[in-house]
């Protein structure tokens, strides 16, 4: 064998290896961080947790809801706006880049759905704008709820801006003004938005929107493990996050009713 021939064939393994890497498993993914931002001081505080969650023999106990933010009814239903040129930077194949913005627009409408569809109150429009905001940042009282794309980083999928008001002896407390979802472009993940499945290897889009538009109405991410099956289970596990379970509805219904 040649010289020029050797290295073909190293260059070849080379790519080989790295597509084969990139196929790894995304089960047990962190989901999401979220950010709680105190309307008045416009300070931001990280949440990693959720409350302490009590766990006890054949039931879930669902977390203390009283001081978790909420969209005061008069603020409902919540606009949501699609940010259409940054989600052209999501990978969806090892080889292909974007999602065009009906297809993603069809996926955050089902997810909303799965939320409205659990509470009298209609929490979310049916109509989807879309919008040109900074992905990279957030503007935490200009009106708009966006969704957008821009990197993360390499350790969770996606990163919730929630707005509200902090200030225990306001009028306004606990009051959401607006929320701000960011999903991540890092090329290591790949998006799924196939309506029928998604492989072992790819971020599914709708499970995760599911996931973010809880945070957006108030929900906590849960830790334990015994809400595996939950749609605010802290880590990613695929499709199953696209529908929401008992103790996400509880959660929902302690801050909307049934």
């Amino acid at each position: 064998m040649n010289k020029k021939l050797l290295v073909l064939h190293i260059a070849a393994l080379w790519i080989f290896v790295i597509l084969l890497a990139s196929l790894v498993s995304t089960n047990g993914l962190v989901i999401d961080r979220v950010i709680l931002i105190d309307a008045e001081i416009d300070t931001t505080t990280e949440i990693d947790t959720s409350p302490h969650i009590v766990t006890v023999v054949y039931s879930l106990t669902v977390p203390d809801m009283s001081s978790r933010p909420y969209w005061f009814s008069i603020s409902l239903p919540v606009k949501l706006s699609v940010d259409s040129d940054s989600i052209a930077n999501l990978r969806t194949s090892l080889t292909t880049w974007g999602i065009d913005l009906a297809t993603f627009k069809n996926r955050l409408g089902i997810a909303d759905s799965q939320w409205d569809s659990q509470t009298s109150k209609t929490l979310f429009s049916a109509t989807i704008f879309t919008c040109d905001v900074d992905q990279n940042s957030h503007q935490s009282s200009d009106g708009i709820n966006s969704i957008a794309c821009a990197y993360l980083g390499t350790s969770f999928a996606a990163l919730c801006y929630v707005t509200y008001d902090a200030n225990s002896n306001s009028a306004t407390y606990r009051k959401i003004f607006d929320v701000d979802i960011r999903l991540n472009t890092y090329d290591g993940y790949i998006w799924s938005t196939n309506i029928v499945s998604c492989p072992i290897s790819c971020i599914d889009l709708q499970a995760i929107l599911t996931h973010e538009l809880g945070h957006g109405v108030g929900c906590p991410d849960l830790t334990d493990s015994s809400y595996s099956y939950q749609t605010m289970y802290y880590l990613y596990f695929g499709m199953r996050q696209r529908t929401i379970e008992a103790v996400d509805i509880a959660m929902l219904q302690a801050l909307y009713g049934a």
